[in-house]
């Protein structure tokens, strides 16, 4: 599915200035430059169908290239991942396919390989170093939010603010924040409530799984327990990435749903918008 031009906008600016980037930005730049990445890999992805231009399949494999050098591999096999299968998605859903969109698969195939060089080293560190050892089995279990913790969608310091010295939630701020701004999150729940596309679905699928393997219950419980290798390490709220991301993407679906009605009603439902936005920042 094609979105308006201002729709890809908006959808690319509520990611750009999500709470994870803002805050993933200031607190580290390896951090955010290899969050900055993500948008460009699922472009390619698009573009690739769209056009069947194998240079896109270069885009695809740079842009992850660039994220797993910038050096911080939880959120790069997180973005790896979600590309990886939204690809297979894709994939699967053209029918009567052209020779050439097989080709999908090796921008996923070839990183591994021309990155060895980064990443044998960093493993080697990481497995003779005792995190992974220590936190999977005790400190990860920390970073499991509650289901309250939903409540931040809405208000970002809802359990305060390391910046005023007042924070008091569970895990670090940095690690569990899924803002995105009050704006897109209402164009994302107008995405929900009109009939889907399946990328849509996709999206809400992600949100879903993601919230599953990061709210603290038995089955998140045990995955992080599992004696894994590299993986052990992780801190489970971290997948917020693709929440905060998928949550973009469905508000920029939103939006593209209002611009396509008339538009009388386009301008009533930004006038209700911005009068609740002077409500909430008032």
């Amino acid at each position: 599915m094609v979105l308006n031009e201002i729709s890809a906008i908006f959808g690319a600016l509520a990611f750009a200035f999500s709470g994870i980037v803002s805050v993933r930005s200031v607190e580290g730049l390896s951090v955010g430059h290899t969050l900055i990445w993500m948008p460009y890999v699922f472009w390619g992805i698009e573009s690739f169908f769209q056009t069947n231009k194998t240079r896109f399949l270069l885009v695809i494999l740079l842009a992850l290239f660039f994220s797993l050098l910038a050096g911080w591999f939880q959120f790069t096999f997180y973005i790896f991942v979600l590309a990886l299968i939204y690809a297979l998605f894709k994939f699967l859903d053209v029918k009567n396919h052209p020779k050439i969109n097989y080709l999908i698969i090796t921008p996923f195939l070839i990183l591994p390989l021309i990155t060895l060089f980064h990443t044998i080293p960093a493993f080697q560190a990481l497995l003779e170093s005792p995190r992974s050892a220590f936190e999977g089995r005790v400190f990860s279990h920390q970073h499991l939010m509650p289901l309250s913790h939903i409540f931040t969608l809405i208000i970002p310091d809802f359990w305060g603010n390391p910046a005023t010295y007042n924070y008091f939630g569970k895990s670090d701020y940095k690690d569990s924040i899924m803002f995105i701004g009050i704006i897109p999150l209402v164009f994302f729940m107008v995405s929900i409530f009109k009939r889907k596309s399946k990328e849509e679905l996709f999206f809400i699928g992600a949100i879903i799984i993601s919230l599953i393997l990061s709210i603290d219950n038995p089955l998140s419980r045990l995955i992080i327990s599992l004696p894994l290798p590299v993986f052990s390490s992780f801190l489970p709220n971290r997948i917020f990435l693709i929440i905060t991301f998928s949550l973009a993407v469905l508000a920029a679906y939103g939006l593209d749903y209002l611009l396509a009605k008339e538009k009388t009603i386009l301008f009533y439902f930004l006038l209700l918008l911005f009068y609740f936005y002077l409500l909430y920042f008032r």
